[in-house]
């Protein structure tokens, strides 16, 4: 029986994967009832696969005590896989024809041998494309509208040893600036987004794994935006990358903004590393002094004059004296 011997090289055997082989004779070599090729199929739990056995007959020998028989062994290749063309789905295929010599032995005692050479093999090597992925990180203003002159600034650190990480970073971090003027945003009271640079990974990161997982956190750096509080919790980015097999990589993040710290909406934010920040004016009071001044020779001794408050912040002055419909009462001699 002869068989031939199949590898993967760089990832295991996909489920339900096989991979075909033919077997034909070179000059005079025998095959069974007559056939022109016989075929072989490989699988994960099934390598080296053998072909249908051959028979060898004293007549196969001639006058000969020994003979080697000679065979070509190809592997076969899908429809759209040529010799030239040889990658499909990040697996190219072993396209070189191999031989296998099968050494026939009339050993004089009324029996032969049929002795094989070893059994071939073919490689198929397995690379794929990175995958690449940006970490998005969405800020939402409440109290007043956005300016152009607003940024806020965040640090994004990897917490898996070795993670790959943006260009411009940093060691294990990297700050990413996040402005209105960037969004096209300002004059609104929109959240507005940004994200990191691309973060690639490649078939090494995976460490031979088909799939890894890669964390990340996202924090917000202090403000100096007058007015405006800091929302100190910490964002949590998870990044599933994903060798596909079929020569590709897949890196799919997922947000979870559930810390201390959160607000209701943010927290229940799955799509970006969530932050809110509120505006809040202090009140200020002020003490507003009115003079009034009778000049005329017929002035009155004593007098009365009545000042009308207007504006929105009539509130502000309960504490005038005599006020009474927003109507102050001011008396006085001269």
């Amino acid at each position: 029986t002869i068989q031939v011997q199949k590898s993967v090289a760089n990832r295991p055997w996909n489920d339900g994967e096989t991979f075909g082989f033919t077997l034909k004779p070179v000059g005079d070599a025998p095959m069974p009832d007559d056939q022109t090729e016989l075929t072989a199929t490989a699988t994960a739990g099934n390598t080296p696969a053998s072909f249908p056995q051959i028979t060898y007959t004293k007549a196969d020998l001639g006058d000969d005590m020994q003979k080697i028989f000679t065979y070509t062994v190809t592997e076969n290749l899908p429809s759209d896989v040529t010799a030239d063309a040889p990658t499909k789905d990040g697996l190219t295929y072993d396209t070189t024809p191999q031989t296998v010599t099968v050494t026939v032995t009339d050993n004089g005692y009324g029996t032969i041998t049929a002795t094989p050479s070893a059994a071939p093999t073919f490689t198929n090597t397995y690379e794929t494309a990175d995958g690449t992925a940006t970490i998005s990180i969405q800020k939402t203003l409440t109290g007043r509208d956005w300016l152009d002159t607003d940024s806020f600034s965040f640090t994004v650190t990897r917490q898996t040893e070795n993670a790959p990480m943006p260009d411009g970073a940093a060691g294990d971090s990297v700050t990413v600036d996040v402005a209105p003027s960037a969004a096209g945003t300002a004059g609104t009271a929109n959240p507005i987004s940004g994200s990191t640079g691309t973060i690639t990974f490649t078939k090494a990161d995976l460490g031979g794994a088909m799939t890894k997982d890669f964390t990340y956190t996202v924090t917000e750096n202090d403000t100096t935006l007058g007015g405006v509080t800091e929302d100190t919790h910490t964002a949590t980015v998870t990044i599933r990358v994903t060798d596909t097999g079929t020569g590709s990589i897949t890196a799919v993040p997922t947000y979870s903004n559930n810390a201390e710290g959160a607000n209701e909406s943010d927290a229940a934010n799955t799509s970006a590393a969530a932050f809110t920040n509120t505006y809040t004016a202090t009140p200020v009071e002020q003490t507003l002094n009115v003079e009034k001044v009778v000049t005329g020779a017929n002035a009155p001794e004593d007098f009365e004059f009545a000042l009308a408050l207007s504006g929105s912040n009539q509130g502000l002055v309960d504490g005038v004296s005599g006020l009474d419909d927003n109507i102050a009462t001011i008396a006085g001699t001269d």
